[in-house]
């Protein structure tokens, strides 16, 4: 599903692909987690497995 979505899209959890385009905030979670806030005000925790992936395509 995620290569048909386009490189704007990452998988940030094993159940959640997210648009890059519309996160807000990563914010430091528990236990070397991060949550994502998104523009509309969902939250979305990141997996420790995907946080180095969000970071780098965050640019942090």
């Amino acid at each position: 599903m995620k290569e048909k979505l386009g490189s704007s899209f990452i998988q940030v959890h094993r159940g959640y692909i997210v648009n890059i385009k519309q996160i807000a905030v990563l914010e430091p979670w528990f236990n070397r987690t991060y949550l994502i806030v998104l523009k509309n005000g969902s939250k979305i925790s990141v997996s420790r497995s995907y946080v180095k992936a969000i970071k780098k395509a965050l640019g942090l």
